[in-house]
């Protein structure tokens, strides 16, 4: 006789509204850094995975980091620091800094749909599969669209908060 591990639904009122683990990241990639970072980090909760709370300090200190990075860059190029320190090699050095600033949420992102994915699929066998969550993408894309430039005028100089979509 073999022994087979039981079926377990996931705990809580909340656990439905659970999505697929990657539309988060493809939400990054759509929409902005910080909204898709706080529902990756919310779906580790809703999915109830046991390092949930290691992945909300990462969240909030990888955050933290790739804030900084896209804060600094968009100082020292407002103020003309990279001429300053870098000639006309400045722009490149933006742009490098505008790419490591992209770069650092994908990865932070794509590191936590790694630390889920697996439970996720598990949770997509028991029942009904779980969402990929379009409209919340299609929320987060009319957002940076067309909400965030209206709310914040000079947008440009604080991009790095919300994050920049790759559309």
């Amino acid at each position: 006789m073999r022994y087979q591990i039981p079926e377990e639904r996931p705990r809580g009122f909340l656990a439905r509204f659970a999505t697929r683990a990657s539309t988060p990241y493809w939400a990054t990639i759509l929409g902005g850094f910080l909204p898709s970072l706080v529902w990756s980090t919310v779906n580790a909760w809703l999915l109830g995975c046991r390092d949930a709370r290691w992945q909300t300090a990462f969240a909030v200190i990888g955050y933290a980091i790739v804030a900084c990075i896209g804060a600094a860059n968009m100082y020292l190029w407002n103020s003309g620091t990279l001429y300053l320190w870098f000639g006309n090699t400045g722009r490149l050095v933006h742009a490098l800094l505008g790419t490591a600033y992209i770069l650092g949420g994908l990865v932070m992102v794509r590191i936590l749909v790694g630390r889920q994915i697996d439970l996720a699929a598990y949770r997509s066998r028991l029942g009904r599969p779980l969402p990929w969550g379009f409209i919340l993408i299609g929320l987060i894309v009319l957002a940076d669209r067309y909400l965030i430039p209206d709310v914040y005028p000079r947008l440009n100089e604080i991009i790095w908060i919300w994050g920049p979509s790759q559309i």
